[in-house]
């Protein structure tokens, strides 16, 4: 069976368990997290996420800064079994994210103290929002909200006394399991999305092709995937759905010219994911 990500953490653990994976600046300086305790975090932020009632498959949006709880927000939700809708912090317009949160279906939204005006201004307008999660503490809460940390004293609890549950979770995740939906514009047409599995996940992260018809796409999209392999500095590879043109981008062959990679997915309206 073809490895998913949490196989991919699992692996990365065995062999360089004390060595730093995240560094995050804290005040002055900056601080490393261990592999080990990445997937530490990992498990307490899933246990968590299924005490407040998420379950498998379901869509959870994830608007925040480049930092570790991003990182670990998206593997926490993989363990989870549920689908991360990742979120761009450059939409300002309302109608952007009630657009992606709507058609991704999203129940729960993890969001940083920085973007959460973006998320109060439209929340009111997304009646299948159950859950907003801040990573950052704030002087009040509205009544769907809650902080990271008073959930995560949640899912410490919930670990005492379910110590196996988000390891049956995560071992019940599948590769061809639907892992990511991600939305982005070009001017092929106004919206475009993306769906990925488990092992498309993996191989966007790592660089590598996944078919015959590569369509370029960068960071925030696959921010957690693109730390497990260390490819800051690489193009990530994705291949889109809805281009009207009938191609989608142009690369050099090998015999040096330049040649069209036909869409082979033509949609004309965005379809709901089932």
């Amino acid at each position: 069976m073809k490895p998913t990500i949490i196989d991919l953490l699992n692996q990365s653990v065995e062999k360089y368990a004390q060595n730093p994976f995240l560094w995050e600046k804290a005040t002055t300086e900056f601080i490393p997290t261990t592999y080990l305790e990445t997937r530490q975090q990992t498990h307490l932020l899933a246990a968590s996420l299924i005490k407040l009632g998420l379950e498998a498959g379901e869509k959870v949006a994830l608007l925040s800064e480049g930092r570790n709880a991003w990182i670990i927000g998206e593997l926490g939700i993989l363990h989870t079994g549920a689908v991360i809708v990742p979120l761009s912090i450059k939409l300002e317009e309302s109608n952007d994210l009630i657009f992606r949160l709507e058609h991704s279906e999203a129940k729960y939204i993890l969001v940083s103290g920085g973007q959460l005006s973006k998320i109060r201004a439209v929340v009111e307008n997304l009646p299948q929002i159950k859950k907003v999660i801040i990573f950052d503490e704030q002087p009040e809460y509205k009544p769907n909200e809650i902080s990271l940390q008073e959930l995560l004293e949640w899912g410490t609890e919930y670990l005492k006394a379910n110590p196996k549950a988000v390891e049956e979770r995560a071992k019940a995740v599948q590769p061809n399991d639907l892992a990511n939906i991600s939305y982005t514009r070009n001017n092929c047409r106004p919206e475009r999305h993306y769906a990925d599995t488990p092992q498309l996940y993996i191989q966007r992260g790592a660089g590598t092709h996944v078919d015959e018809y590569p369509y370029y796409l960068s960071h925030p999209h696959y921010f957690a995937t693109r730390s497990l392999f260390c490819s800051c500095g690489r193009i990530l590879q994705l291949h889109g759905i809805g281009c009207k043109r009938g191609y989608r981008t142009k690369r050099k062959n090998g015999n040096g010219n330049i040649e069209k990679y036909p869409c082979k997915y033509q949609r004309t309206e965005a379809e709901p994911f089932t």
